[in-house]
């Protein structure tokens, strides 16, 4: 029997689940974190090696960087790299360098996701084994192929393994969405310098979530009906971010130096309609791009579908879906012209923006599942497709360590 409070009004349940779901200590997050950094550290080491790979063109990239003493963009990452393997040019440690400190940057996005998963106002409490074993999932999740098209390609997976830069970002990605969570709920001036601090770390790491999240952020204020005290407080990590994004873009855009050193014509940013994007299809683009843009949600559309209006009322998941929309919309319309087109670099943060909707959309699904423990055949479902897009993640994830851009 529940008894009321002094109010009158009946006092809440105890949410807190008991047995093997129960809350544990910070150590088991430590230790999973730690065992994914070992194990995809050494993967993402073989995938370096690989001249097939992204990661082979980037670790290469930092060879020259590091000979002909340059400033690269993405300095954050280059510079820790750097840092980790002694400014070697040995090109063999510094492929060490890259398993070391990207199987690092998916350990830290464990932890940073950690927060994800309890929602918002979150439960100041450590993990529960559900969660854990949520997240270790949500970190190897890929979306199904779609027959006759690329594996990644046209598709915005939630988790990417070929580019470094975007593995690396990614704790930064996390923390700042989790940043400002705290901050739309109870804008201060502290939160205001967190919010620079992890922009300027997202800019100088790889700036594509900032400019999906200079458009969402605003407009999520706006909705939450934040008050007008936290505008001000806002233009400091706006003005920052824009300050940090015009100067990279002059640098990599408009410095002659840097465009000789990159020995490649001068590029521009150019507008058109899915103008790099559809040329990723094999197929017809108006028919394949919204079925890859669906296919690569299944799982937070079937957490939707089971549970409509807690998805919908999840405050979390409106503001990735506004990142989502946004991220697409920048793919979808912006290019970098000129013989860097194809590398894409407009297009990354859509991915960014669905590991977040993934990360949340399995959060809600945890938390509803230690309010009504009883499994439904809707659960049965949910959690069968999440065991299968792990199973075809990691098979991704095979393929691209045996046959490099083949498997891509």
């Amino acid at each position: 029997m529940t008894l009321p409070d002094r109010s009158g009004a009946p006092a809440q349940p105890s949410l807190e689940p008991a047995g093997d779901a129960a809350p544990t200590s910070v150590r088991p997050a430590l230790l999973m974190a730690l065992l994914l950094a070992v194990v995809t550290g050494p993967v993402l080491w073989a995938l370096t090696l690989n001249d097939r790979t992204d990661l082979w063109a980037h670790a290469r990239f930092l060879q020259r960087v590091l000979e002909a003493r340059v400033a690269p963009e993405s300095i954050l990452f280059y510079f820790t790299v750097a840092l980790v393997t002694g400014f070697t040019t040995d090109f063999a440690t510094i492929a060490r360098g890259f398993g070391v400190v990207l199987g690092a940057a998916l350990g830290a996005r464990y932890l940073a996701s950690i927060r994800l998963m309890r929602g918002w106002p979150p439960a100041f409490r450590a993990p529960t084994i559900p969660e854990l074993l949520a997240l270790v999932g949500v970190s190897f999740v890929f979306c199904l192929p779609i027959p006759g098209e690329r594996w990644l390609h046209p598709h915005i997976p939630p988790n990417y393994w070929h580019n470094s830069t975007s593995i690396f970002v990614m704790p930064f990605v996390v923390l700042l969405f989790a940043a400002a969570m705290d901050f739309a709920a109870r804008p201060s001036g502290r939160g205001a310098v967190v919010l620079t601090l992890l922009m300027a770390a997202n800019v100088l790491s790889k700036p594509s979530f900032v400019l999906c999240f200079v458009v969402a952020f605003p407009l999520f204020l706006l909705i939450r009906a934040t008050p007008p005290r936290a505008w001000a407080w806002a233009v400091l990590p706006f003005v920052v971010a824009g300050a940090l994004v015009g100067a990279q873009y002059l640098y990599i855009f408009r410095l002659p130096s840097y465009q000789a050193f990159l020995d490649v014509e001068p590029t521009r940013i150019g507008l058109g309609w899915f103008h790099v994007w559809s040329r990723y299809v094999r197929g017809d683009p108006a028919l394949v791009i919204p079925l890859a843009i669906l296919n690569s949600l299944a799982l937070p559309l079937a957490v939707a579908i089971a549970y409509p209006s807690r998805f919908m009322t999840d405050k979390a998941i409106q503001f990735c879906l506004m990142l989502l929309v946004a991220g697409i919309g920048i793919y979808a319309i912006l290019y970098e012209d000129g013989p860097r087109m194809m590398h894409g670099n407009l297009g990354w943060q859509p991915t960014m923006c669905n590991y977040l909707l993934h990360a949340c959309a399995l959060g809600l699904f945890v938390r509803l599942k230690r309010e009504r423990p009883r499994w439904t055949r809707r659960d049965v479902i949910l959690a069968g497709l999440f065991a299968l897009e792990i199973a075809v993640g990691i098979f991704y994830l095979a393929r691209l360590v045996a046959f490099g851009a083949g498997g891509v």
